[in-house]
């Protein structure tokens, strides 16, 4: 394994939402320079910082994450608990497998109240509801009705 900058971490993701939907679990590898604890804690706040990573690129659906850096400087405060399930040493690096559980709420809350600042003007959503078979349908109803079957449509939710 390769090294950049001491810090390499290595994720093999297997993300599972727990029942309550406000946890997502998450399995890495993480590894990181140091011996003893010294190491073991280095690793743990990378493989933190990795999970909340995870998270926030499944929620955004985005790569750039530099605006997302306030956020993953402070992983812990998303990760609800974590178990070491297994730490080996080779040479003066220190490699672990971790189980970590990710509060998504709490996270998508405070990425919301990150990014809602950048837009120009804040998002709008307007609904309409259009009763079936109804016999002296508007055509504002029928032009509504259509812009959202084109929407639903091209977004793939038929």
């Amino acid at each position: 394994m390769q090294f950049w900058a001491g810090w390499m971490v290595a994720v093999a993701l297997l993300g599972l939402v727990e029942p309550d939907g406000d946890v997502v679990r998450l399995r890495l590898e993480a590894s990181a320079p140091g011996k003893g604890s010294e190491g073991r804690m280095a690793a743990i706040e990378k493989a933190k910082q990795e999970a909340v990573l995870q998270v926030v690129k499944s929620v955004t659906a985005s790569d750039d994450i530099l605006k997302f850096r306030p956020i993953l400087d402070n992983a812990s405060d998303y990760v609800r608990s974590y178990h070491v399930l297994e730490q080996t040493r080779k040479d003066d690096i220190t490699e672990l497998k971790l189980e970590a559980f990710v509060m998504e709420k709490k996270l998508k809350r405070d990425l919301a109240d990150l990014v809602l600042p950048l837009f120009p003007r804040p998002p709008r959503v307007v609904g309409a509801s259009v009763a079936e078979g109804a016999e002296h349908r508007s055509a504002s109803a029928e032009a509504i009705e259509a812009c959202i079957a084109q929407t639903l449509t091209e977004s793939g939710l038929d």
